[in-house]
C-alpha cells in the first residue's frame, strides 16, 4: 500500500472486523487466442503494521498478509478452457 494513498483504506476496517480476505491475480497470456489465467487465494487476514517499506519506494509500514486456507488456478498449468467440440463430431 501506497503511505497516503491507501494506509487507512476502508477495507483495512473490515478486515479489521471480518479477517477473511480473497486475492485474485488475474490476466490474458495470448490476446490474441484469448487465454485467461490467473489464481485465486482465499484465507485469513493478517493486518500487519510495519515492515512494508520493504516493498519498495513509495510504500508504507502498513500491510496485508493473506493467509491461504484454498487456492485454485486457471490456465496456469493447462489451458483455461477446453477446445471447442462441435455437435457434428
Amino acid at each position: 500500500m501506497l503511505e497516503g494513498r491507501g494506509q487507512e483504506r476502508l477495507y483495512v476496517r473490515h478486515l479489521e472486523v471480518n479477517p477473511q480476505a480473497a486475492l485474485v491475480v488475474d490476466d490474458v497470456a495470448d490476446e490474441q487466442t484469448w487465454q485467461p489465467r490467473g489464481i485465486l487465494i482465499k484465507g485469513t487476514a493478517v493486518l500487519h503494521t510495519e515492515g512494508g517499506e520493504v516493498l519498495g519506494p513509495g510504500f508504507g509500514p502498513k500491510w496485508v498478509e493473506v493467509v491461504p486456507d484454498w487456492v485454485t488456478s486457471w490456465g496456469i498449468d493447462a489451458p483455461a478452457y477446453p477446445p471447442a467440440v462441435s455437435d457434428k463430431d
